[in-house]
């Protein structure tokens, strides 16, 4: 029998989805820029939910819509959320008789300050006619606020917690994507693989672009998880 969920509101079934595996049972958190698409790729068929609705959005949002409904709105399809926090989707889980202590909770992390600058990289290849912010506007811009343009947190720590308390059981970071998504598939009794890595930016290490004044506002702003994933800033020269 096909098991069916809902997240926010919306029916889910069992056809090839992400975010969450029944079978397997692991829960998947990707912050935004930590390599989110490659993970999701490879794990795509071994999930039973995909992008979900956004419960943060209010009212018409072309962010809100979930891969399940394609055939019924392919253009909105494709912009479903995928960075939706463990704290949200738990309270979700819950109401429906749902215990995660049985699911293997999985965070994806990155460097902030490689992430930061990934993020400008991506924003500006994507938007390049209409996006001429420097770095240094950019995350000024970024970073005065606690949401990004569609609700997304954007402290990576904001998406691992209930409250005050880190609840993952386990993290794939960045700068071993490939080896920490192995060990993970060895967990879970996963085939490993070699990943393909999706959306990448091209830049030099990313201590080149940083100034005194863009490396002080990452450190302050993302001191909280600079510290608990014990991340420092990596000074390359070239």
């Amino acid at each position: 029998m096909q098991k069916i969920l809902s997240i926010s509101g919306i029916n889910l079934g069992n056809e090839n989805r992400e975010v969450i595996s029944h079978e397997y049972k692991y829960i998947l958190i990707t912050p935004p820029k930590t390599g989110s698409s490659t993970i999701y790729d490879a794990l795509k068929p071994y999930s039973n939910i995909t992008k979900c609705k956004n419960p943060r959005s209010n009212g018409y949002n072309p962010y809100n819509y979930i891969d399940e409904f394609r055939h019924v709105a392919p253009r909105l399809s494709r912009h479903g959320s995928k960075h939706i926090t463990i704290s949200e989707i738990c309270t979700e889980l819950a109401s429906q008789g749902v215990d995660i202590s049985n699911y293997m909770k999985i965070g994806v992390i990155r460097n902030p300050f490689d992430q930061m600058l990934s993020f400008w990289k991506w924003r500006y290849k994507k938007h390049e006619h209409k996006l001429k912010k420097t770095f240094l506007e950019f995350l000024k811009h970024r970073l005065s606020r606690d949401q990004d343009s569609h609700g997304n947190p954007i402290l990576n720590s904001a998406y691992f917690k209930v409250g005050s308390r880190y609840i993952m059981d386990t993290y794939i970071r960045f700068e071993s994507l490939n080896h920490d998504y192995n060990t993970l598939c060895n967990k879970l009794s996963l085939p490993t693989c070699t990943l393909r890595h999706l959306n990448k930016t091209s830049h030099k290490h990313y201590s080149t672009y940083y100034t005194p004044e863009t490396r002080e506002l990452v450190n302050h702003y993302f001191a909280d998880d600079i510290e608990y994933f014990n991340y420092t800033f990596d000074q390359h020269d070239t």
